[in-house]
């Protein structure tokens, strides 16, 4: 858990770079800018964007394991803004990597860079709602008062409600139980609580 919050501090972090970065790219458009060379400003973003992309790829691991598994739990998330921006960051990143390959290659004519840059804002925008319900989460782990929810077995009737609704999908159906698969990843949202027909999250 200590790794998590980390690990989701530093993207917070380097996400913030990477949106100056972007800007900052736009604004000079192609001129030179504090005596240094547009060449290594966009250099310098493909570097931000290159660490970003590894911490990415160690925070989904973390959450989904595998990377065989990935396209099967972004099929099953039950966050429709999450789904989409795991889809976008995936074009994000598809583009990115073509732009730079055209960059480093020095083609005058780099489209790539604009449609890069067009998602790139998509993803951002959506990033700022994913992590906007994610504060609590923060805060929990932060102050050291982070709950995770408890099923009382002796009334839990398995509707499956919880595990259709819960955004941070800390609930898994196993063999006719519902088990806390995911403590960790709870939300503090509350929503399972709020769902239960039988009261029996606590």
């Amino acid at each position: 858990m200590k790794n998590l919050y980390q690990l989701n501090i530093t993207l917070i972090i380097i996400s913030v770079l990477i949106v100056v970065s972007s800007v900052l790219l736009e604004c000079i458009g192609g001129n030179d800018f504090m005596n240094i060379t547009f060449k290594t400003w966009v250099w310098l973003h493909i570097i931000i964007c290159t660490i970003f992309m590894l911490l990415v790829f160690n925070h989904l691991v973390l959450h989904w394991g595998k990377v065989s598994n990935w396209f099967k739990k972004v099929h099953t998330l039950h966050s429709k803004p999450t789904k989409w921006l795991s889809w976008l960051s995936l074009i994000t990143f598809i583009t990115g990597i073509i732009a730079a390959i055209m960059f480093i290659s020095e083609e005058d004519h780099n489209p790539f860079g604009g449609i890069h840059g067009k998602f790139g804002l998509i993803v951002i925008i959506l990033f700022i709602f994913h992590l906007k319900k994610r504060i609590k989460w923060f805060k929990g782990r932060k102050s050291g008062k982070a709950f995770h929810p408890l099923i009382n077995e002796e009334i839990c009737i398995k509707c499956g409600k919880c595990v259709k609704k819960c955004p941070a999908q800390v609930f898994e159906k196993e063999e006719k139980q519902i088990i806390i698969a995911k403590p960790e990843f709870c939300l503090q949202c509350m929503k399972c609580v709020k769902l239960c027909p039988k009261k029996a999250i606590n």
